[in-house]
């Protein structure tokens, strides 16, 4: 039996700059439904913020995140 793990990152406003550096340096298909795209904004100024995105490269690297929304506690 085998297990795969997804590391998951918390970002505030950054998720996507960082899955896009991430993505140069790993390739891969990156995918992200924003705030918007879900008809999940509770700020329209974060509606283009990532509610959630995932990275996977073919050669297995794997990381997933998001934007936390600035009425949540971060830490």
């Amino acid at each position: 039996m085998s297990i795969t793990t997804t590391t998951h990152l918390n970002f505030r406003s950054t998720a996507r700059a960082a899955l896009e550096l991430y993505q140069s340096v790993f390739g891969g298909d990156l995918t992200a439904v924003t705030y918007a795209d879900a008809q999940a904004v509770t700020d329209p100024a974060e509606a283009d913020q990532i509610m959630w995105a995932q990275l996977v490269s073919p050669e297995g690297f794997r990381v997933m995140a998001y934007d936390v929304p600035s009425h949540t506690a971060y830490d």
